[in-house]
């Protein structure tokens, strides 16, 4: 399946609440708990802003779920709560919380691209984002490949 250049694009960003202790955990070993916890609030409001107009929907899926009203606060703090919606991440493994996205945004019968990126990727920019969204265009998925043998990026085309 090949979608049309003008596909809408929905951005979205899975990520923790930057609660001490329960982030960037290894790297808080070295730099403390309080430390990584900080960092990783600036990576995500750093995302926010970045790419507060990437694509044509943007989401932040949050866990845990009780977060929710914590990151809407902070979208307003950031002055970003007209860019970006607030979802729960849901129920399961990272994997099946991310399967669940994917047929949320692209079940909908609509064409269209659904991209989301980990909030522990704070160089990615607008036009990574168009990137990627591009290369939907002429396949059905693309991963944004990272030096440690992961992804930090995983875009799907629609209507599934």
């Amino acid at each position: 399946m090949s979608i049309e250049s003008n596909a809408p694009i929905t951005l979205g960003i899975m990520t923790k609440y930057w609660k001490s202790g329960s982030v960037k955990t290894r790297l808080g070993k070295t730099i403390g708990m309080d430390t990584a916890a900080k960092l990783h609030e600036l990576f995500v409001s750093h995302l926010c802003n970045s790419l507060s107009e990437a694509g044509e929907q943007r989401c932040i899926c949050v866990s845990p779920h009780d977060t929710r009203g914590i990151f809407l606060k902070e979208l307003e703090k950031w002055q970003l709560s007209e860019n970006w919606t607030v979802i729960p991440q849901g129920n399961g493994d990272l994997g099946a919380r991310m399967s669940n996205w994917f047929r949320e945004i692209l079940g909908r019968g609509e064409r269209q691209h659904a991209i989301l990126i980990g909030g522990d990727c704070p160089l990615l920019v607008k036009s990574d984002i168009d990137a990627a969204s591009d290369c939907l265009t002429q396949s059905d998925v693309v991963l944004g490949p990272a030096a440690d043998g992961g992804y930090y990026l995983i875009g799907l085309s629609g209507p599934w």
